[in-house]
C-alpha cells in the first residue's frame, strides 16, 4: 500500500518533468544518462525513507507490542530480523527501479518535441489513476478486517456472561507450611466471613474453578429418569463452590436454594444445575428433588441458576453442576480461587488489607497473587484483542495513506486542467459545477476502488471465520460501514483540490496557456 502511494506520488511528480526532460534531450542528453539520473533521485529518496523507518521500528516495534497486550505478559519478537529487513530492502529498491523508471521511459517515448510544444499526454493520468484505485482496493481490505475483528471485540465484550466479573477481586493462597485438614477448613470459613465484613466488600466467596479463566473440570454422570443414547457424551462440567457464590458473580437464582454453611460432609450431598443442565435432562418438568450421581456420589438437586460462561466468551453455556466445597473431602483453601467484589472503585485497592486479613487469620496462609478477575477474563481473549488494535491500526493507516494517495492525484490532475477548467468559467461554468466535476472524478475512483477491493475482502475475510465471533466474514455491514468509512476519508481528501479549482480566475489561467 505504501509502495503504491509512494508510486504515485512520484509519477504524478515527474509528469510535470516532461518539458525539462524534452530540453534535455534536445540539447544532446543520452537516454540512459536520464535513465541513471532519474534512478539515482529515486535510489535517495528510497535510502532515507528506509534508514528513517529502521530507526522509528526500534522504537515502534515496543510500543505496539505494549498496546497489544494491554498490561498483560506475552512474549512476541517483533525487532526486525534479517528476513524481515532483506524483504523490507527488496521492496524499497523494487518501488525505486520503478519509480525511477517512469519518467525515463516516458521520455525515450514521447521524444523531445511534445514537452516543447506543451503536448499534455494521458498516460501519467492514467498510471497515477491505476495507482489510486490499487491503494483503495488495498485499502478497503484492510479497513475492512478491521471492523471484523472489532465488530468480534465489542461483542466478546457485550456477550451475556451470565456472572459479573468487574469489580472482583480474585485471589489464590499458599501454605507456608503443612496445615491440618481440620485447621485449613476452619481457616477458610474463618477467612470468607472475615472477607464478607471487610469495610469496602460487598460479598465474598471462593471457587474451585475460576469462571472464563480458561480452565474446565467435567465429570461423566448418571441422572435420574435420563437414559443416555448409545455414543451420547455423558459428561457435564462440574465446579464446587463456597456459599454465597451466586450472590457474589450475581448469576440469579432461579429456583430452589444456594448453598450455606449447614451443607455439611455429614449431611445429605447437594448439588445445583444450571438452565442447560436443567433443559437438556429434565425439558419443562421440575429438576428439585431429582438425584445425579456423579464418582460414586447421588446429589440431590436443590437449585437452578442461570446459565454463565464457563471456559471463555466465545463458547456456550455448558450443562453446568455445581456442588458444595464443604462436602468435598480434602479440599484445601489452596485449591480455591477467593473472590472479593468491592461496592466501588478499583478492586486491586483491597489487596493490602486482603493480604493483612489473610496472616492474621492462620499464620500459615498467604496470598499467592492477587487480580483484578476482568483482567482474567481480558487474558482469554487475548488473540481477539491483538487482532482488533493491529486490525484498528493499520485500518487507520489504510486510510491515511489512501487519503493521501488521493490528494496527489487529483491535485496533480487539477494542475494539468488548469486552462480547461479556465475556459469552461470563462464560458459561464459555475464554481459548484466546476467543484462536481473534480468530486465526481474522485468519486468514480472511490467507488472502483471499493468494489475491486470488497470482492477481494470477501475472499480474504473467509479464512479468518476462526477468529470471529457472531459475526459473519460477508457482513454486510461491516462491508458497508468499510466503504462509507473509505469513501468519506477520499472525499475529504478530493474536495481540497477540487475547492482550488472552482477558484481558479479565468483570466490568469488564459495567460498562463
Amino acid at each position: 500500500l505504501a509502495c503504491a502511494n509512494v508510486s504515485g506520488l512520484l509519477v504524478a511528480r515527474t509528469a510535470s518533468r516532461e518539458r525539462e526532460i524534452s530540453i534535455r534531450l534536445a540539447i544532446g542528453a543520452s537516454r540512459s544518462r536520464l535513465v541513471r539520473q532519474f534512478l539515482t533521485e529515486s535510489l535517495v529518496l528510497a535510502a532515507l525513507g528506509g534508514v528513517a523507518g529502521l530507526l522509528l521500528a526500534r522504537w515502534f516495534n515496543t510500543i505496539l507490542v505494549t498496546t497489544m497486550a494491554n498490561g498483560d505478559s506475552i512474549t512476541l519478537a517483533a525487532a526486525p530480523d534479517w528476513r524481515v529487513l532483506t524483504f523490507a530492502t527488496a521492496v524499497s529498491l523494487v518501488t525505486c527501479a520503478l519509480t525511477g523508471l517512469a519518467p525515463s521511459l516516458h521520455g525515450l517515448r514521447a521524444g523531445p518535441h511534445s514537452g516543447l510544444r506543451q503536448v499534455k499526454t494521458a498516460g501519467h493520468q492514467r498510471l497515477g489513476r491505476t495507482l489510486v484505485i490499487a491503494q483503495l482496493s488495498i485499502s478497503m481490505v484492510l479497513v475492512t478486517g478491521a471492523s471484523l475483528f472489532g465488530a468480534t471485540l465489542v461483542k466478546l465484550y457485550g456477550v451475556n456472561r451470565g456472572l459479573r466479573t468487574d469489580g472482583t477481586l480474585t485471589f489464590s493462597l499458599r501454605t507456608d507450611g503443612k496445615c491440618p485438614a481440620e485447621r485449613c477448613r476452619a481457616a477458610t470459613i474463618s477467612l470468607l466471613e472475615r472477607l464478607n465484613t471487610l469495610p469496602g466488600v460487598a460479598s465474598a466467596s471462593a471457587v474451585g474453578v475460576l469462571p472464563v479463566s480458561g480452565s474446565l473440570w467435567a465429570r461423566d454422570v448418571q441422572v435420574q429418569g435420563y437414559t443416555f443414547r448409545p455414543g451420547e457424551d455423558q459428561t457435564a462440567a462440574f465446579n464446587a463452590i463456597a456459599p454465597k457464590f451466586f450472590a457474589t458473580v450475581e448469576t440469579p437464582l432461579l429456583k430452589g436454594r444456594e448453598f450455606d454453611w449447614r451443607d455439611t460432609r455429614t449431611s445429605t450431598k447437594v448439588a445445583i444445575i444450571n438452565e442447560s443442565f436443567a433443559h437438556y435432562f429434565f425439558g419443562f418438568a421440575s429438576p428439585l428433588g431429582k438425584t445425579v450421581t456423579s464418582a460414586n456420589a447421588a446429589y440431590e438437586i436443590v437449585g437452578v441458576v442461570a446459565n454463565a460462561k464457563y471456559t471463555d466468551l466465545k463458547q456456550a453455556p455448558l450443562k453446568t453442576m455445581y456442588i458444595p466445597w464443604t462436602q468435598r473431602a480434602g479440599e484445601e483453601p489452596t485449591d480455591f480461587n477467593f473472590l472479593v467484589r468491592v461496592t466501588r472503585g478499583d478492586p486491586l485497592r483491597l489487596s493490602g488489607a486482603v493480604e493483612t486479613l489473610v496472616r492474621q487469620t492462620d499464620r500459615d496462609l498467604r496470598v499467592n497473587a492477587t487480580a483484578s478477575w476482568s483482567s482474567i477474563v481480558d487474558r482469554t481473549i487475548v488473540t481477539e484483542r491483538i487482532m482488533a488494535g493491529l486490525g484498528g491500526f493499520f485500518g487507520l493507516i489504510a486510510l491515511i495513506i489512501a487519503g493521501i494517495g488521493i490528494f496527489g492525484v487529483m491535485a496533480f490532475r487539477v494542475s494539468r486542467r488548469t486552462s480547461e477548467i479556465g475556459v469552461r468559467m470563462a464560458l459561464g461554468a459555475s464554481r459548484a459545477g466546476i467543484l462536481s466535476v473534480v468530486l465526481r472524478e474522485t468519486l468514480a475512483m472511490l467507488m472502483t476502488g471499493c468494489i475491486t477491493g470488497a470482492l477481494v475482502a470477501l475472499c480474504m475475510t473467509r479464512l479468518t471465520r476462526a477468529l470471529l465471533f457472531e459475526t459473519s466474514p460477508a457482513d454486510p455491514i461491516v462491508f458497508g460501514t468499510a466503504a462509507i468509512l473509505l469513501i468519506l476519508v477520499g472525499l475529504l481528501a478530493g474536495w481540497i483540490p477540487a475547492s482550488r479549482a472552482a477558484r481558479v480566475d479565468p483570466m490568469i489561467s488564459l495567460r498562463c496557456e
